[in-house]
Parts: C-alpha cells; structure tokens; sequence
C-alpha cells in the first residue's frame, strides 16, 4: 500500500488535467485500485473447510455475505477505472469534471466497502472468525488490511479533488 510523496504530488499537481488524467487517473489511481482487487479477490474467498469450522452458521452466512459484497464492489471500483461505466454524463465533457466524476463514482462504492470491512473489523462475532484459506487469518485482520488498502485510495482521491478544485475556473 503505497502513498506518494510530497514531491510527486507537486509535479501532478502541475500537470495539465490531460496528462494528469494520463498519469494519476489512468496510472497511480488505477495501479492502487487493481492492488486492492487483487487483495481482495485473494483474500476473501469463504473456502468450505471455514464452514466446517465451529462457528455459528448464522455468523458465518454474515460473514460470507458481508466478504461477498466487498467482493462485488471491488469489481465494481476495478471497473469504473477501467473505463466500464455508465455514459458520462455532459458536466463531464471536460477534463476536470470528467476527473470529478469519475471521483464521485469510486467514492460512493468505497464508502460501501469501507462500511462492510468496519463490520466485519468491530463485530466481535465476525473479527475472530478463522479463515483457513487464508493463511489462517481472522476475518478482523482481513478487513483492517481492506481498509489501509481502501485508505490509499482515499488519499489518493482527497489529492485528485484538491487538483480538481485547483484547475477549475473561477465562475
């Protein structure tokens, strides 16, 4: 989980929104999010030896809906930045309001996954849960990893927005 330097954000931020979009959108931002669909994707697959496990089945149906859910929004994150979302909409047909929305797309379904490792990392019925696949990991460790994960992008999106703010016109 990489966070970059002062240095490398004072030469994005003087790039022009193209190259910007270039480098930090299509590049950085891209690289961190396809770090943590992989993660993910590796992370939170339910094996059936967990189900063997003695745990209440009601809290591991929890857990494996909750991991599900991340699952599928991590997809969905991987996807908006690749270039798989829906028709932009014509606030987006410059630069920075397509910077924007690509933003406000992410920060939605990241806010969703945020809120489902949190459930995981603060329930004491679902963080104790043995992943056997998982290197024998407890879900609560799995989940606070997703989190620092999604904590770089976070970052990364909060300098993108100050960007965006920077290189739009006054009105």
């Amino acid at each position: 989980m990489s966070d970059w330097s002062p240095e490398t954000q004072s030469r994005w931020m003087m790039l022009p929104p193209e190259k910007f979009i270039q480098v930090v959108i299509n590049g950085a931002l891209r690289d961190q999010i396809r770090l943590t669909y992989t993660f993910v994707a590796v992370n939170t697959q339910i094996s059936t030896a967990a189900l063997r496990l003695p745990v209440n089945p009601h809290y591991m149906e929890k857990l494996r809906d909750l991991l599900k859910f991340i699952r599928e929004n991590t997809a969905d994150i991987n996807n908006i930045i690749s270039g798989d979302a829906p028709t932009v909409p014509p606030s987006a047909l410059t630069p920075v309001g397509y910077i924007r929305y690509i933003v406000n797309m992410l920060r939605l379904v990241l806010e969703q996954i945020d809120q489902s490792a949190r459930i995981i990392q603060e329930d004491e019925n679902l963080k104790g849960i043995l992943m056997p696949n998982v290197a024998n990991r407890r879900a609560g460790s799995v989940a606070a990893d997703i989190r620092d994960y999604l904590g770089s992008i976070i970052r990364l999106i909060d300098f993108i927005v100050a960007y965006c703010d920077q290189h739009t016109p006054p009105r």
